[in-house]
């Protein structure tokens, strides 16, 4: 840098002095980039990879990839810090129906996706990736200062679809048969290692393992009349090795012997709604007095939970659940709202516990506010609630709905203690029931920081939130959802407002005003129930 004046250089004056300045800039750490494809399609039981599936990567400016930073001699040693020589991976960051795979879809820093499905599985599944450098995105130190960078791309979904192929059906045959009476049937024990059952010796023997096929001997000349063979045909399956709702028989001789596989049968139990992840149940026996019905105990392993249901007298009826007791529980359970014949204080006969529709127990939880305790339940229990829906299930008898459209019962005493209620479909986003009533739109505006707004016209409520522009988040364009609001039915603890990340950076919520989202971006309709 050069300073200078007007006085001159006359009789040998100095007019101007120079200070040798090194101006540096400091290097950010830039977003990476890709383009990739949409769609990928494989074949059941078929690994699969797919070059190119990601193309135009790029670590950002000429500093950061690697291998392209100008030779040591054409800048000063101090700053070589500056050239960062990156390298970036691809990152899953979400991902639907992750059973689909035996591991998580990968692609490689040149962009090959690679696919490997889980053996016999088929469907469809959304895969969120993204692009991310090791330039770090949290405040570091280089010889100059303190620096700032973002190491992550934006996101990109795509899908991946895995074709079912349909796989032969299965059976055994383990019995060689000979049925030598023409005065009653024949029968063969079901678990194929198991013994005969008593008095069928003679007629099912084993069949050894070197004899290639089954083989059934019957006496000639008993008649036109049928005759039964029970279970000469074992271990029956739509596809080998597969037996849903299934248990698995094993035996063993003595607790010092191995124990050994005998057998897989299907169960009418384990396929019932509620109970596809039971380890094991009991089912108490109708002769135990004042029992006031049969009811069946399930234990999940997974969940380390027990399951209460009550076993309906009807053979085609549906379980009831009495209870679900958890270790380490804060116990939950359910009793007043009295039946018709019962008084008509809610609370009259609370010690009785009370059955529970099965799709009405999805999801139970509890928290504490104000020194009060409040239930939080959430509706929908995947295959039963389908299978529901399916049926055209209308409302009990007599029901008269808790509010307008509502398909919960307002049973004595309900509303009463029901502090919100929310029905998260997109007939509640409206300002107005279908029936008329001005719409309970309340929002707690008190519980939002400052720039954040939320504001109703006739039909619906929006929600804004300003850019945020600090040290830890730069935020474009300021988040916003229209409509971005659904109704409290109970007009108590307010409307639920959809509000997104505190930053959303990166994420698919940074959207500019013309294509800003709304509470319907999120909803799936299967053409019977939305959620």
């Amino acid at each position: 840098l050069t300073l200078g004046d007007a006085g001159g250089t006359t009789w040998g004056g100095e007019n101007e002095v120079t200070i040798l300045t090194e101006i540096v800039v400091r290097p950010v750490n830039n977003f990476p980039s890709f383009s990739a494809a949409s769609f990928a399609r494989v074949t059941e039981n078929a690994p699969a990879s797919f070059p190119s599936f990601a193309a135009d990567i790029s670590l950002g400016p000429d500093n950061e990839a690697k291998g392209t930073c100008p030779p040591p001699d054409e800048y000063r040693g101090s700053l070589e810090a500056h050239c960062m020589r990156q390298t970036a991976s691809f990152v899953v960051v979400e991902m639907s129906a992750p059973s689909l795979f035996a591991s998580i879809p990968v692609i490689t820093a040149e962009g090959t996706l690679i696919i490997s499905p889980m053996p016999e599985a088929s469907g469809t599944s959304s895969v969120t990736v993204q692009l991310v450098d090791d330039g770090g995105s949290v405040l570091g130190t280089d010889p100059f200062g303190e620096t700032r960078g973002f190491d992550a791309s934006t996101r990109h979904t795509f899908m991946v679809r895995v074709d079912a192929v349909n796989q032969a059906p299965a059976f055994s045959t383990p019995w060689t048969v000979t049925c030598a009476t023409t005065t009653s049937d024949c029968n063969c024990p079901s678990v194929a290692a198991l013994s005969p059952p008593a008095g069928a010796g003679d007629v099912c023997a084993k069949r050894g393992a070197n004899v290639t096929h089954a083989r059934v001997s019957v006496l000639e000349g008993t008649g036109s009349a049928p005759r039964a063979i029970r279970a000469v045909a074992t271990r029956i399956t739509s596809q080998a090795a597969y037996a849903p709702g299934s248990t698995t028989v094993f035996g063993y001789s003595s607790p010092s012997e191995p124990v050994t596989f005998l057998d897989a049968r299907t169960s009418p139990v384990l396929r019932h709604p509620a109970l596809e992840f039971s380890g094991g149940h009991v089912v108490t026996p109708a002769s135990i007095v004042g029992s006031e019905g049969r009811f069946l105990y399930s234990f999940e392993t997974e969940t380390d939970s027990l399951s209460v249901f009550r076993v309906p007298e009807d053979v085609d009826g549906q379980l009831s659940l009495v209870e679900r007791r958890v270790n380490g529980e804060k116990r939950l359970r359910f009793s007043g709202f009295p039946a018709s014949h019962e008084p008509a204080d809610a609370f009259a006969n609370g010690y009785v516990p009370k059955l529970t529709n099965i799709s009405d127990v999805c999801s139970w939880t509890t928290f504490e506010a104000g020194g009060n305790t409040y239930a939080a339940a959430a509706k929908g229990c995947g295959r039963a609630r389908a299978e529901e829906l399916a049926s055209g299930a209308a409302l009990p008898e007599g029901c008269t709905p808790l509010v307008s459209g509502s398909t919960l019962c307002d049973v004595p005493g309900l509303a009463e203690v029901t502090a919100g209620f929310w029905d998260l479909t997109s007939a509640s986003v409206a300002v107005a029931f279908e029936d008329g009533r001005s719409a309970l739109q309340r929002v707690n505006a008190a519980t939002f920081a400052a720039g954040v707004s939320v504001k109703c016209g006739n039909e619906t409520c929006g929600y804004v939130r300003e850019a945020r522009q600090d040290v830890t988040c730069a935020e474009a364009y300021a988040t916003s959802f229209d409509p971005g609001t659904f109704r409290d039915d109970t007009n108590s603890l307010g409307a639920a407002v959809m509000v997104g990340r505190s930053c959303n950076l990166q994420s698919d919520l940074q959207r500019s005003e013309g294509i800003a989202l709304s509470a319907f971006n999120f909803l799936a309709n299967n053409g019977q129930d939305e959620a």
